[in-house]
C-alpha cells in the first residue's frame, strides 16, 4: 500500500471516529435533556465543543441547557423561600401554643388554689 493511501486511510479513520464520537455525545446530551438531567447535558455539550468548537447544535444546546438550569435555580429558590416562611410560621405557632399552655396551667393553679 502506498504512503498516500495509508495516510488517507488514517485520516478517514480519524474523521469517522471523530464524527462517531460527536454523534455519540450528541445522543448522550439529548438523552440527558430528555431526562431533565441538565448538568449532564451541559457537560456533554461542553465535551462536543472541545472536539468541535464550531458546532452550532452544541452552542445552541448548551445555551438552552444553561437557560433551563437558571430556571431550575429560580424554582428551587422559590421553594426554599416558601419553606423558610413555612418554618417561620411553624415556629411561631409552636411558640404561641407553648405560651398559651403555660398560661392555662397557671390559671388552673390559681383556680384550684382558691
Amino acid at each position: 500500500m502506498s504512503i498516500m493511501k495509508t495516510v488517507e486511510k488514517s485520516v478517514n479513520g480519524y474523521h469517522n471516529g471523530h464524527t462517531q464520537a460527536l454523534a455519540d455525545l450528541h445522543r448522550s446530551a439529548r438523552a440527558a435533556e430528555a431526562a431533565h438531567d441538565w448538568q449532564v447535558a451541559a457537560l456533554k455539550y461542553q465535551e462536543i465543543l472541545q472536539l468541535d468548537a464550531d458546532s452550532e447544535f452544541a452552542h445552541t444546546g448548551l445555551a438552552q441547557v444553561r437557560r433551563r438550569l437558571a430556571e431550575v435555580a429560580v424554582e428551587a429558590n422559590d421553594i426554599f423561600e416558601i419553606d423558610d416562611a413555612m418554618i417561620y410560621r411553624m415556629r411561631l405557632y409552636n411558640y404561641v401554643r407553648t405560651a398559651v399552655n403555660r398560661a392555662v396551667k397557671r390559671a388552673e393553679k390559681r383556680i384550684s388554689g382558691i
